[in-house]
């Protein structure tokens, strides 16, 4: 059974506003020690690559903005190449792409609902 791709974008949406949510406050020296932090913001950015893998293409074109593969692409990288995380990259996606993103797609809803 296919779901809903509103679904999809809700965690979407869910999910980058509880990573966002969780490194408020944080300097960028606490966040590489602050281990639950660290590893929360993780988790929601696993799931923000997992709903977007789930965002039909034709919907995906409507927010060209969002980078829909390396989404997908930093989810496959959190899961199977756990190992090398580099905190550096998390820190720039956690504090530059998803408070950008945040808008588009609550816009991306809006027009579909």
């Amino acid at each position: 059974m296919l779901r809903d791709p509103l679904l999809y974008l809700d965690e979407l949406l869910k999910a980058a506003c509880l990573a966002c949510q969780f490194g408020e406050g944080l300097e960028r020296a606490d966040y590489r020690t602050g281990v639950m932090a660290f590893e929360a913001i993780l988790r929601q950015i696993e799931i923000i690559g997992e709903a977007a893998s789930h965002v039909p293409p034709n919907i995906q074109a409507r927010a060209s903005e969002i980078p829909w593969r390396n989404l997908v692409g930093m989810r496959n990288h959190l899961i199977h190449g756990y190992f090398a995380i580099d905190a550096d990259i998390v820190w720039s996606v956690l504090h530059d792409k998803l408070p950008a993103m945040i808008p588009v797609v609550k816009k991306l809803i809006e027009e579909l609902s």
